[in-house]
């Protein structure tokens, strides 16, 4: 082999210089290409495209599984292609060994899926002896025929608005060697790396570059890192004095706010939902008061007490408490100020004028008891203090049942127009 000659330090170095400048036009030159794919006209997907999963059937629209773009590579692993049944095409397996981690994909809102035209099983079984994981379909219609793929391996780009999908870019041959890095995928994308430095039509999504790059095993750290800023901004607010003498009605008898705290310095007070001449309490109160015992065994231990409050006379709190098992702490503010301070509890005259002071904001009269929380803080010298109060949609991070919902496919699936319909006191649901 006839080798380039070998030089000293510095004339390498001086050649890599020189060879940098082209590299650096390169790198400029495919940066104005993308920019002029994400203006590429877009083609709408008319037909029905129904592929085979691993769960089932599923149509183009599922693969996206809820993100606003899909990558779609068609690999040739199927019977009369070289290396069945154990492999799939060589080609399509180098393919496939150099894909990235989906999630950093995902994170852009993009989705990768594999599709052939052999079956799930043997999908599932080729994946599992070479160690893929990216979502493998089974085409079972003229899909890789209407997309140019039905005899060659190529890698074909959509986008959707609402339930509508479109067709953006396709590449086939020797375009499909770049791909399995995250940015050349993105690069075929309609909408990009979606970084501030990209040249993109006017009201693309756009974040600066390196803030949402993440480990593959945390695909929710933007989510984490933001609910730990505003956690700790939510520490920051200042604190409000409470003069005011409270007594409230509970198990132990009379108790003033500052008893509540029970030798701790800090004290949640949940604001239920049940008036004075109500017979039962708040349905969906009482959905969120079905999680208050399980948090309430570690509480302590982070010198937190946690109590409910309403406007009910204790016997009917207790009654309601035994019915529905509960053992957290219930007292009755029947008789003084509490939660019309709190702004849970509304006057008649609030009601007749129908405006009420709720949720921060002023609105219309909805109820005479609305739902909230606030939290309050003890010092060392007994004087007590107001922290933070949470009201409406502020209240979710309180239930379990909705974080669970929200990681399954169907999520909270919900009326928006009144989210908890669909919710039953635990005593009142069908078996």
């Amino acid at each position: 082999m006839k080798t380039p000659p070998i030089v000293s330090a510095q004339k390498w170095e001086a050649a890599r210089q020189q060879l940098l400048v082209k590299e650096k036009e390169l790198t400029r030159a495919r940066d104005a290409l993308a920019a002029e794919r994400r203006r590429m006209p877009w083609l709408a997907v008319k037909k029905d495209y129904k592929f085979d999963g691993p769960k089932g059937k599923v149509s183009l629209l599922d693969l996206f599984e809820g993100r606003r773009q899909l990558i779609v590579y068609r690999a040739f692993l199927e019977p009369g292609v070289k290396g069945w049944p154990e492999h799939a095409c060589v080609g399509c397996s180098m393919v496939a060994d150099q894909v990235a981690h989906v999630a950093h994909l995902n994170v852009r809102n993009t989705t990768l899926a594999f599709a052939s035209r052999a079956s799930q099983k043997d999908i599932e079984r080729v994946k599992a002896r070479m160690g893929w994981e990216m979502p493998w379909y089974t085409i079972t219609d003229d899909f890789d025929k209407d997309f140019g793929v039905d005899e060659w391996h190529g890698t074909n780009a959509f986008i959707r608005d609402g339930d509508s999908v479109f067709r953006t870019y396709f590449i086939n041959e020797r375009g499909d060697e770049q791909m399995g890095n995250t940015w050349n995928y993105l690069d075929i994308t309609a909408l990009g790396r979606q970084e501030e430095w990209e040249d993109s039509p006017e009201g693309y999504p756009q974040t600066p570059p390196y803030e949402w790059w993440i480990w593959h095993d945390e695909p929710n750290t933007e989510f984490t890192r933001q609910r730990d800023a505003l956690s700790a901004a939510r520490r920051s607010l200042p604190m409000v004095k409470i003069d005011k003498d409270y007594v409230f009605e509970g198990p132990d008898g009379k108790e003033t706010l500052a008893d509540l705290f029970d030798g701790r310095s800090q004290l949640i007070v949940y604001h239920f939902m049940f008036g004075p001449d109500w017979d039962e309490g708040c349905k969906s109160c009482s959905y969120l008061a079905d999680h208050f015992d399980g948090a309430n065994w570690h509480l302590p231990h982070r010198d937190v007490t946690f109590v409910a409050i309403s406007r009910a006379p204790l016997s009917k709190l207790e009654a309601y408490k035994k019915r529905l098992g509960w053992r957290f702490k219930w007292l009755s503010s029947q008789g003084n100020d509490f939660n019309f301070d709190y702004h849970v509890s509304f006057t008649k005259e609030e009601e007749q004028k129908n405006k009420v002071y709720y949720n921060y904001a002023t609105g219309e009269f909805i109820s005479d008891e609305l739902p909230g929380l606030s939290v309050f803080f003890k010092d060392e010298n007994g004087d007590v203090f107001q922290t933070y109060s949470a009201y409406a949609r502020g209240l979710d991070h309180l239930v379990g049942t909705y974080n669970f919902l929200d990681l399954v496919p169907k999520g909270r699936d919900e009326n928006p127009d009144s989210t908890m319909d669909w919710v039953r006191r635990h005593d009142e649901y069908l078996a």
